[in-house]
């Protein structure tokens, strides 16, 4: 806990947050604090008769009895993995919308095996879509009359 803010998970050396107090809440430092010791304190996170930094309270992450689930992997989930190899569709207006996705011939159907396969996969997808911007562009430049400018 930060000794600085009393939020969660990082220290207070690297705090950059306004400081509050752990014993009333408020926007002081916890040295500073007016309440007198002889009355309970208040809890910045949930408002209980506790100090922010008590390990009791409800709030505190590391008392939930469970945790949200982790979002699915498109390489473990065949149908988000149809979904991005999808082609793209032609748009209903007279402008030609270009999507740069990658050719799915030259994908696998498996997730890469180690780290280096996947720099791989992921270095020949990126030569692909930079190849084929830059053919867009080309043929955008030699369309566009250029501007003289007097």
């Amino acid at each position: 806990m930060c000794y600085r803010c009393q939020d969660y998970f990082h220290h207070s050396s690297r705090c950059t947050r306004s400081p509050r107090c752990m014993k009333c809440a408020g926007n002081h430092w916890s040295r500073d604090c007016p309440k007198p010791t002889d009355t309970p304190a208040t809890c910045l996170h949930c408002g209980g008769n506790h100090t922010a930094n008590y390990t009791g309270c409800p709030k505190n992450p590391l008392n939930r009895k469970s945790f949200p689930a982790a979002p699915t992997n498109a390489w473990s989930d065949p149908a988000a993995l149809a979904r991005i190899k999808e082609k793209p569709r032609q748009a209903s207006t007279s402008k030609t919308e270009i999507q740069f996705l990658p050719n799915p011939s030259t994908t696998s159907q498996n997730p890469p095996a180690n780290q280096e396969n996947f720099f791989l996969q992921m270095s020949n997808m990126m030569s692909t879509m930079m190849s084929s911007f830059f053919n867009q562009m080309a043929k955008f430049h030699q369309s566009n009359q250029p501007l003289h400018i007097q």
